[in-house]
This record gives structure tokens, sequence and C-alpha cells, in this order.
């Protein structure tokens, strides 16, 4: 079983050049959604699970769906969105760990785990070398 979650990342900055860049601010706890129904929603209506109040989101911009241990990143937009640069319109493309998704100037990164039936995670816990064993 996967789990999936949203962290919310800065704003992307205007540059002179006209081109969006990332704050060089560096988020040590950025918070993180964690998402359990399907599909979960992105736009700027109110009955939307993830509500971006700009006049560039679409009432129902986009949605993550799930079928099966696949999630799927799909875009209902005008405009348009991104997932790591690459301009997503009226399409969809699956996600993987890591992945960035933009929504006009609002970026989160996508985070997707392994976890155990009971929802905890099936990743080894972290120790100091020194008290290890291997």
């Amino acid at each position: 079983m996967r789990k999936i979650e949203i962290e919310i990342l800065p704003m992307a900055e205007a540059s002179a050049a006209g081109q969006s860049i990332v704050s060089e601010v560096s988020i040590v706890s950025a918070p993180r959604i964690p998402v359990s129904t399907f599909p979960y929603r992105f736009g700027r209506k109110p009955d939307q699970d993830f509500v971006l109040t700009d006049s560039h989101i679409s009432g129902t911009h986009a949605e993550i769906v799930q079928e099966a241990d696949v999630f799927t990143f799909v875009d209902h937009s005008m405009n348009g969105s991104h997932v790591n640069g690459v301009k997503v319109h009226r399409s969809n493309v699956p996600l993987a760990d890591k992945d960035i998704v933009k929504i006009h100037d609002h970026r989160f990164r996508i985070h997707i785990t392994e976890v155990e039936g009971d929802g905890t995670n099936t990743q080894a816990p972290s120790c100091a070398p020194t008290n290890c064993e291997t």
C-alpha cells in the first residue's frame, strides 16, 4: 500500500527577465498535507480539497486520482499546470515521489511512501551509526 502527502513549497517569484525563479529561502519544516480521499481536487471553488484563491486558477483546476497503487495528476484547467517543469494541459501524468507540481505560482512537492496495511511507514528507523545493529 502507498500513501501520498503534499508539501507546500515557497511561491515562485518573478525575475527581471520574466522567468519565474524560486526563492533561495529554505524551509526546514514545510507543511505536509496527508491525502486520504480521492480524487483530491485543487481549485478556486470553495468545495475543493485545496482552495487556491487566485484569478489564474480554474474552479476545479486539477486533481490527484488513485488507481491501485498509482497516483496520477489530472489537469482540467484553461491555463494548464506543470509537473517537474513540463506543461500538463487537460491531460494527466503519473506521479512519483519528490515530483514538483506547479499550479500557476503555487508549488507543491509530492511525497509517496510505502506503508504497511495499518498505515505505518515501512522504512527502516533511522539511528546513529554507533548504535545501529547490522
